[in-house]
């Protein structure tokens, strides 16, 4: 199964090289710029499916995983550098808790 999981996956990263999946994607992102919103959603269930098919899901880590994500958007969709940089940081801190020592 995770072998499985994981050739879907470099599948999907492989068809974003394909020229006419870039220019879909990109039609669609400046059709409706707010559906941007949707890929750090997308990315955290990704994330979240490899998790669980690696018998590893944690609601913290791809609760992490989603802000991380959406932190790039919120940059490109006006946010302050003041407030991406405090959103980083508290990222950051989260995430040390989750490293073993």
């Amino acid at each position: 199964m995770q072998t499985i999981f994981l050739a879907l996956l470099l599948a999907a990263v492989f068809g974003l090289f394909v020229p006419t999946a870039q220019t879909r994607l990109r039609g669609v992102l400046h059709g409706s710029p707010g559906t941007v919103w949707a890929v750090p959603f997308l990315l955290a269930g990704v994330f979240a499916a490899a998790a669980v098919v690696a018998g590893a899901f944690s609601w913290q880590l791809t609760g992490m995983v989603l802000l991380y994500a959406a932190a790039p958007v919120a940059c490109a969709s006006g946010c302050s550098d003041r407030q991406t940089l405090t959103w980083f940081t508290k990222l950051c801190a989260a995430a040390l808790a989750y490293i073993p020592r």
